[in-house]
C-alpha cells in the first residue's frame, strides 16, 4: 500500500469534517430529519390512543 492510500483510510470523510455543502452531509441531515418525523408521528398517535382510552373509560360505569 502506498502512503497516499493509507492517508485516505486514516482521514475522516466530509461529514466528519463538517463540510456543509457536500451531498453526503446533506443526505445524512435529511435522513436524521426523516427519522425524527417518523418518531414524532408515532408518538403523537400513541398519545392520541391513550387519550381516547382515557375518555372512553370515563364514560364507562362498571357496577358490581
Amino acid at each position: 500500500m502506498s502512503p497516499e492510500m493509507i492517508a485516505r483510510m486514516i482521514l475522516g470523510c466530509s461529514v466528519c469534517y463538517g463540510a456543509a455543502g457536500h451531498p453526503l452531509t446533506k443526505g445524512l441531515n435529511m435522513g436524521i430529519l426523516s427519522l425524527l418525523l417518523v418518531v414524532t408521528f408515532v408518538l403523537i398517535f400513541f398519545a392520541t390512543f391513550f387519550f381516547q382510552l382515557r375518555a372512553k373509560s370515563k364514560n364507562t360505569h362498571i357496577t358490581l
